[in-house]
């Protein structure tokens, strides 16, 4: 098989995830072999009550019967309303977190149109491109690499934090320098983080009641979180405001005989929501210990970075890191890597979730990009 597909008339990406499946493609009248992130389209999911995203959750819900009934915010949705509709929703086939359960001979796709590639080359191959902006976007100048350049790809995502390191070669390739390392410090850590100490207010009772009888409201609730955990604290004011549903503080006073906002006065102070405020519906929470959530996922994707670029100094010299993946566009994130590594050239594109998914077309196109892998 040819290592180019420049002439196919189009190549499809399909990013799948643990929690999120994306989708890109390029068509061949589109394509330019010069400037090959020109012009890949992302196809757009979106949640009922959110702006286009990126990605859908990797969730299937088949009918009873097992014939195909939704995929991604789609499927999750269905499923919380079949269970408040009074619905058996046990009769029904739920999936999710299935991706270690897929296996590419039974796709359906014949292996002269099918490629298989690791998620860090596909990161190299975006960022490997004439198109990369950088410093984030914030210059229209163009980075360039040159031969012997090194750098370290961080592919941070909702489950995982993997990490690569390359260099460029006489070719302009790129060549792996050690094995990809990587480990369990993705998003889903925070939002564990800020679902504890929902727990330490309400008890874990209240929580797994509004968890399973109110799906529908536990989904946007938990999306809500999302989007301020990516989005940077403002610095006009000293707190986050997260709304909490009616169902939530109803399902806390029955469990509790109190109301939320008086069980929150009674927290220990070591608790991450003490001295958090609760009035009309807002959970009020100061900056300071809003960022508590984060802590020890952060200790533990810089921890990792720090000693494995000391490992890679007796033999390279990195002065690049390349940050990819969802997480990378939480913006606390990126302030911490930055100012960690400061003596490092930090790129973070823009929509850094699509990444993968592009660099998988330009992949596709070319897979002689990729010079050489250590085995």
């Amino acid at each position: 098989m040819s290592s180019t597909w420049g002439d196919k008339k189009a190549v499809v990406a399909i990013d799948i995830g643990t929690s999120y499946t994306g989708l890109a493609y390029s068509l061949s009248g589109d394509y330019h072999a010069d400037k090959k992130t020109e012009k890949i389209y992302t196809v757009f999911r979106y949640s009922w009550s959110y702006s286009s995203l990126n990605k859908t959750p990797t969730v299937l819900l088949l009918n009873p019967d097992k014939s195909f009934m939704a995929f991604g915010y789609d499927a999750e949705k269905r499923f919380a309303e079949l269970a408040e509709d009074g619905i058996d929703e046990s009769q029904y086939h739920y999936f999710k977190h299935f991706k270690m359960e897929l296996y590419s001979d039974q796709a359906g796709i014949s292996h002269d149109h099918l490629r298989i590639a690791s998620e860090p080359e596909c990161a190299a191959a975006y960022m490997h491109t004439y198109q990369l902006p950088k410093l984030s976007g914030s210059s229209k100048e163009l980075f360039l690499m040159a031969e012997g350049d090194c750098y370290l790809i961080l592919n941070m995502g909702n489950r995982t934090v993997d990490i690569a390191a390359h260099k460029i070669n006489r070719q302009g390739k790129f060549e792996e320098i050690m094995h990809p390392h990587g480990g369990p410090w993705g998003g889903i850590n925070v939002n564990l983080k800020f679902e504890q100490a929902l727990v330490a207010v309400s008890g874990a009772a209240t929580f797994e009641r509004f968890r399973t009888e109110f799906s529908y409201d536990y989904l946007d609730f938990m999306r809500n979180f999302e989007l301020k955990k990516l989005a940077s604290p403002s610095e006009c004011s000293n707190v986050v405001n997260i709304t909490i549903p009616r169902a939530y503080v109803d399902c806390h006073t029955e469990e509790n005989g109190e109301d939320f906002s008086t069980s929150l006065l009674g927290l220990a102070s070591t608790a991450i929501l003490a001295g958090s405020t609760f009035k009309k519906d807002k959970l009020k929470i100061t900056n300071e210990r809003f960022e508590m959530f984060f802590h020890d996922t952060f200790k533990h994707i810089i921890d990792n970075v720090g000693l494995l670029l000391e490992r890679l100094r007796q033999r390279y010299s990195v002065k690049t890191i390349f940050c990819v993946g969802g997480f990378s566009d939480c913006k606390l994130l990126a302030k911490k890597i930055k100012e960690t590594f400061s003596d490092k050239t930090v790129i973070i594109p823009p929509e850094a979730v699509g990444a993968i998914m592009r660099g998988a077309i330009i992949y596709g196109r070319d897979e002689g990009i990729i010079q050489s892998r250590i085995s």
